[in-house]
């Protein structure tokens, strides 16, 4: 989740996170292995793909509001949505 820049770490999500979340596999094969995923690890998947697609609403509301609506929504809405993102995007990674 963190990666390195110049020697600062940054807060970054990989797009393989998000597909193998999306995808729903019970399991994953990595360089020849196979990784089966317990039960814990598949909620997690569909919890994390929940919070992506109500965090891609609650952009898209914000896109259609005027600019005065957007202020609010970014300090209560898109706070509260993209914190549940991001709590599920760590559970399941």
């Amino acid at each position: 989740m963190f990666a390195s820049m110049g020697g600062e770490s940054e807060l970054c999500y990989m797009q393989e996170i998000l597909d193998s979340a999306q995808e729903n596999y019970a399991h994953l094969w990595v360089n020849g292995e196979k990784y089966v995923f317990s039960d814990d690890v598949i909620q997690a998947g569909n919890e994390l793909m929940t919070c992506f697609l109500n965090l891609k609403q609650t952009v898209e509301k914000a896109v259609r509001l005027s600019q005065q609506r957007v202020d609010g929504l970014l300090n209560t809405d898109f706070s509260m949505t993209f914190l549940a993102f991001d709590e599920a995007w760590t559970r399941y990674e």
